[in-house]
């Protein structure tokens, strides 16, 4: 018994010893089975090299979501889903987009602003509709008020992080593009 275990490390030790080839050797004559080893053992090598990277290598998931709204002429040529509100049609129309899922996104009208020394504005909040989900790839174009100095209209979605965020839809008193900026609802 103890003769059949020791020749079973013996032979192991033989076998995994056998394996074993110094990659930074140069070989000037091989055979083709010693090349073999030789590529195999590179290419196994530089695996584990990849994974001892990958192993170390940190990523940071983003903190939030982007969402984008542009006006429609602007926007990126990608399917969408449209809505409008229910006081009829709209003379603008806008696209949201986003970079990473994000859910309950939903257009309201703002009331009632209130704008801090420091820039910071807050609002009243009417829901107009709920779009659901946003999703990278697939935009919501909407029909909005005619957008001016104090916004009328913005919009609210629930992060990844499961936190909701509020937006005014503003529009630029430079270049007439528009942009999002971030508000706190009143209570």
């Amino acid at each position: 018994m103890k003769k059949s275990i020791i020749s079973a490390v013996l032979i192991g030790s033989m076998l995994l010893a056998g394996c074993t080839v110094n990659i930074n050797t140069n070989v000037t004559e091989s055979s083709e089975e010693e090349t073999s080893e030789d590529t195999s053992a590179s290419v196994s090598s530089e695996t584990e090299k990849e994974t001892e990277t990958e192993a170390t290598t940190t990523t940071t998931a983003p903190q939030h979501a982007t969402v984008n709204v542009t006006w429609r002429d602007d926007a990126p040529a990608i399917e969408y889903d449209f809505y409008a509100t229910e006081d009829g049609e709209a003379e603008t129309q806008v696209m949201f987009t986003t970079d990473i899922p994000v859910t309950n996104l939903t257009l309201m009208g703002l009331t009632d602003p209130e704008i801090a020394d420091d820039g910071s504005m807050s609002f009243g909040t009417v829901e107009y509709f709920n779009m659901r989900d946003l999703n990278p790839g697939r935009g919501r174009l909407v029909n909005v008020a005619p957008i001016e100095d104090i916004p009328q209209e913005g919009y609210s979605y629930t992060d990844i992080d499961g936190r909701i965020r509020f937006f005014a839809i503003c529009m630029s008193g430079e270049d007439g593009s528009i942009y999002s900026q971030e508000f706190t609802p009143k209570d």
